[in-house]
């Protein structure tokens, strides 16, 4: 399996938890890359990769980028007709599930 871990511009460290998990992909034998969202070219990154599963690493602060890039990415996806299973992980959805309108997805699926 291909992953796409994605994160903003590290700030004060780099991304252990992205980091941890693809060490741990990557033991399992999948394939993993690292997108820096405000490099400005996640979606090139995601057309050279074509990854299967893209796992952004979200504090609140940056969700912003977030949703602008999945929603491009969304966009990308319908158009080729392609199928890429996305996930976040780290701080934002860790501690602020208990509002709806952080979040990119919900349990049935996209949010349109």
């Amino acid at each position: 399996m291909k992953v796409l871990f994605v994160t903003t511009t590290p700030f004060l460290s780099e991304p252990l938890g992205a980091m941890l998990l693809a060490a741990v992909c990557r033991r399992a034998a999948h394939d993993t890359r690292l997108a820096i969202l405000r490099s400005g070219c996640f979606l090139d990154t995601v057309r050279a990769y074509q990854p299967d599963l893209i796992a952004y690493s979200a504090m609140s602060t940056e969700l912003r980028f977030f949703r602008d890039a999945d929603a491009e990415l969304r966009k990308w996806i319908e158009k080729n007709g392609k199928r890429i299973v996305r996930i976040m992980g780290g701080p934002h959805p860790t501690y602020r599930l208990v509002s709806p309108s952080y979040r990119l997805c919900d349990q049935t699926g996209d949010r349109q």
